[in-house]
């Protein structure tokens, strides 16, 4: 909110956001992505199961999403490069996406012996 501030937006005067949570059910989702996507010019989806919603729900309202690793193996997009359709967004993967959050571990908890990893196998995007 504070950057859309600096851009110049202010909620109630010129942008709108209609906030909405599915609080982890998958059946929440349907019904969130219509809602919005009836009621708003854009909507942003955040993670792999809020996205693939979106994007079954409309083919006509824009969706972007964020913190999905492999949008083209989730089905979201046709290539990374050239997306098609109504839904882009960014990607967390990257060559060296482990490597890099455990040596922010390392930095932030240098006497750290044992790193938890927790992943679902059956899930494409978490699996790297």
């Amino acid at each position: 909110m504070d950057e859309l501030a600096k851009q110049g937006y202010v909620e109630g005067e010129n942008i709108e956001i209609d906030l909405q949570n599915a609080q982890g059910e998958q059946r929440n989702l349907k019904t969130i992505s219509q809602q919005l996507a009836e009621s708003s010019d854009v909507v942003l989806a955040i993670a792999r199961p809020s996205a693939q919603s979106l994007a079954n729900t409309t083919q006509t309202t824009p969706v972007i999403f964020s913190a999905v690793t492999d949008p083209v193996s989730a089905k979201l997009v046709e290539s990374r490069e050239h997306p098609g359709g109504n839904v882009t967004g960014t990607s967390d993967q990257s060559s060296d996406a482990i490597s890099t959050q455990i040596n922010l571990i390392k930095k932030v908890l240098p006497k750290a012996k044992t790193i938890g990893i927790l992943y679902t196998q059956s899930e494409p995007n978490s699996v790297v």
